[in-house]
């Protein structure tokens, strides 16, 4: 008989000395890092000596005991925390079925699955009402997104909430927190739940360790449109809240099904090997993507056709500076770069109606951008990564990805840019790129076959020529 003792961070695994095993455990809960260039380097979240682990991986230890034919009893040794808070959604704020649907599947621990435009922040607003205790931390990975969760939170439960960045720091007792400056505050300990937005970030590992300072957050609960990272590093979400339950899942296709999204059209267009492989992924992708004068004026091209059809406001995102700097000089040289002002927290911002954002851009400037672009005064909005996660701008119904890459969060993120319902748009169009390069051509095919596990987005999909 063995026995699981675990707490709110680890747990520690009794009554089990079969060092194959332990070591079936320890090779099951490991994870490499590295690659491209750099050392490759293993990660075991199992140790076969103290037989230890995070609470959050339990799961996976307990199937491999049942393979073995092992019995296994769960020890919860957490304290469960006394309700001390009264938080309620505020009237006339009614969740749709689906969010309802995790409130009523919610446990102390759960990652949940939420496709862009399913009101996430919704359901972690609905969570903090049902766990009823305070001092609450929510987790955001970026600052930009923490002040937007601080406002719609507050929005939901009718409270003052906290926010605790680089640049200010206002606790209550519901906080929303950016990694570096949780680690270097005492609220972390004292925090009873731990709620986690764009979860996918928990890999890295300063979010990580705010997982794991939070000793006594009994309350763990993520939500992302994409609870999962690209490499095998996934055990470190599950880790640091627990393994994904699909029950809860909401993708995409269902809330298109349901009305709640916009339908989409993915349309690859081809783009013709100029180069070969110039002997590193750096010159070879400046040259072939960046450089590629045959491929930026596609991306003219596609920006023309949306305007003449009337597709509605663009968003195209970049990779580099660069490349993004050169689409925008383009663009400014071709298409209405006319003078328009936004008013953003009282003050006017003097802009156009085609702007660029990325990570040097200051955050009032950028948010002005982003309402500007809400009110489709901006017109077509450039992007870096800065804009995979949170951007917020339902007007926006044109997508060109003018970058390669074969990350998978990226991909589910970007699309979703341009799916949230808006007034007289009944249909998104997003224009991806098939490079034929060799190097490229692989990126194209991994991204496909993401788009691919969308039931909605497949039946949609097309190759293009221009």
């Amino acid at each position: 008989m063995a026995t699981i003792d675990f707490g709110n961070v680890t747990c520690k695994l009794q009554g089990v000395d079969n060092m194959d095993v332990l070591y079936e455990i320890a090779n099951r809960l490991s994870y490499t890092t590295g690659g491209f260039g750099a050392p490759k380097q293993l990660h075991v979240l199992f140790n076969p000596k103290t037989k230890m682990t995070y609470t959050g991986l339990i799961p996976y230890i307990v199937n491999i005991l049942k393979k073995h034919n092992i019995s296994v009893t769960l020890n919860d040794c957490r304290k469960i925390p006394v309700e001390n808070a009264d938080y309620n959604i505020v009237d006339g704020i009614t969740p749709r079925d689906y969010q309802q649907h995790v409130f009523d599947n919610a446990s102390s621990r759960m990652v949940v699955q939420m496709a862009t435009g399913a009101g996430k922040t919704l359901v972690l607003a609905g969570m903090i009402a049902d766990f009823s205790v305070k001092p609450v931390i929510v987790l955001s990975p970026k600052a930009t997104l923490a002040y937007q969760l601080r406002d719609e939170i507050a929005k939901f439960l009718g409270e003052d909430v906290g926010i605790l960045t680089g640049s200010e720091s206002n606790i209550k007792d519901i906080t929303v927190v950016t990694p570096q400056t949780a680690l270097k505050s005492h609220i972390l300990e004292e925090a009873k739940a731990l709620l986690v937005d764009e979860c996918q970030f928990l890999g890295a590992h300063t979010l990580f360790m705010v997982a794991k300072k939070a000793r006594n957050a009994y309350y763990r609960c993520a939500v992302s449109a994409t609870p999962w990272r690209d490499g095998n590093d996934d055990l470190l979400i599950e880790a640091a809240i627990n393994v994904r339950n699909p029950k809860s899942n909401v993708n995409a296709s269902t809330l298109i099904r349901k009305g709640k999204l916009t339908p989409c059209k993915i349309a690859f267009v081809k783009q013709e090997d100029t180069c070969g492989w110039l002997g590193s992924y750096a010159k070879t992708y400046d040259t072939a993507i960046v450089e590629n004068e045959s491929r930026n004026e596609k991306v003219m091209r596609l920006i023309d056709k949306s305007i003449k059809n009337d597709d509605g406001s663009i968003l195209v995102l970049f990779g580099r500076i660069k490349h993004g700097m050169k689409l925008f000089n383009m663009i400014k040289e071709r298409f209405d770069y006319s003078p328009v002002d936004v008013t953003y927290k009282g003050q006017v911002y003097h802009l156009h109606t085609t702007e660029l954002i990325d990570g040097a851009t200051d955050m009032d400037m950028r948010n002005a951008i982003l309402e500007g672009a809400r009110q489709e005064k901006v017109k077509i909005l450039l992007g870096s990564t800065i804009a995979d996660e949170g951007l917020d701008c339902p007007a926006l119904k044109v997508l060109i990805l003018t970058a390669s890459g074969k990350s998978s969060t990226r991909a589910f993120q970007r699309v979703g840019r341009v799916l949230r319902l808006y007034k007289g748009r009944n249909l998104a169009h997003v224009y991806d790129f098939m490079d034929m390069n060799k190097t490229f051509y692989k990126h194209f095919l991994y991204r496909k076959a993401l788009y691919c596990t969308e039931p909605e987005w497949k039946k949609n999909m097309s190759v293009i020529n221009l």
